[in-house]
């Protein structure tokens, strides 16, 4: 994994060895490399935490929304309800997260 602070227009080398358990008379070719180039890119994990709760009538249950930018980007997320029955029921706040690479935000 490329860490988001990695710099952009960065060359990452990425490197493999092979070797043998018996000798082999050529070694030259147990080494290859492949150069990788970091570009801009968009990337974000999402969760509801908890994961889950019982209540019952007249409790009132609080979930959070986590949300981490793993890009490299900074990035603009709009959290939203939908498919709820009784939306009057629900509040949501904040509804707009701005994340820098790595950051987390909660609504």
């Amino acid at each position: 994994m490329i860490s988001p602070t990695a710099a952009l227009g960065a060359s990452l080398i990425n490197q493999a060895i092979a070797t043998a358990s018996r000798p082999e008379g050529n070694t030259l070719n147990n080494l290859a490399s492949a150069p990788t180039t970091i570009v801009p890119g968009y990337l974000f994990s999402a969760a509801l935490l908890p994961a889950n709760q019982t209540g019952g009538i007249g409790i009132t249950t609080t979930y959070q929304v986590r949300i981490q930018n793993t890009g490299n980007l900074p990035d603009q997320f709009s959290v939203s309800l939908l498919g709820v029955d009784h939306p009057e029921w629900y509040a949501l706040a904040p509804t707009e997260l701005t994340l820098a690479p790595g950051q987390v935000g909660l609504a």
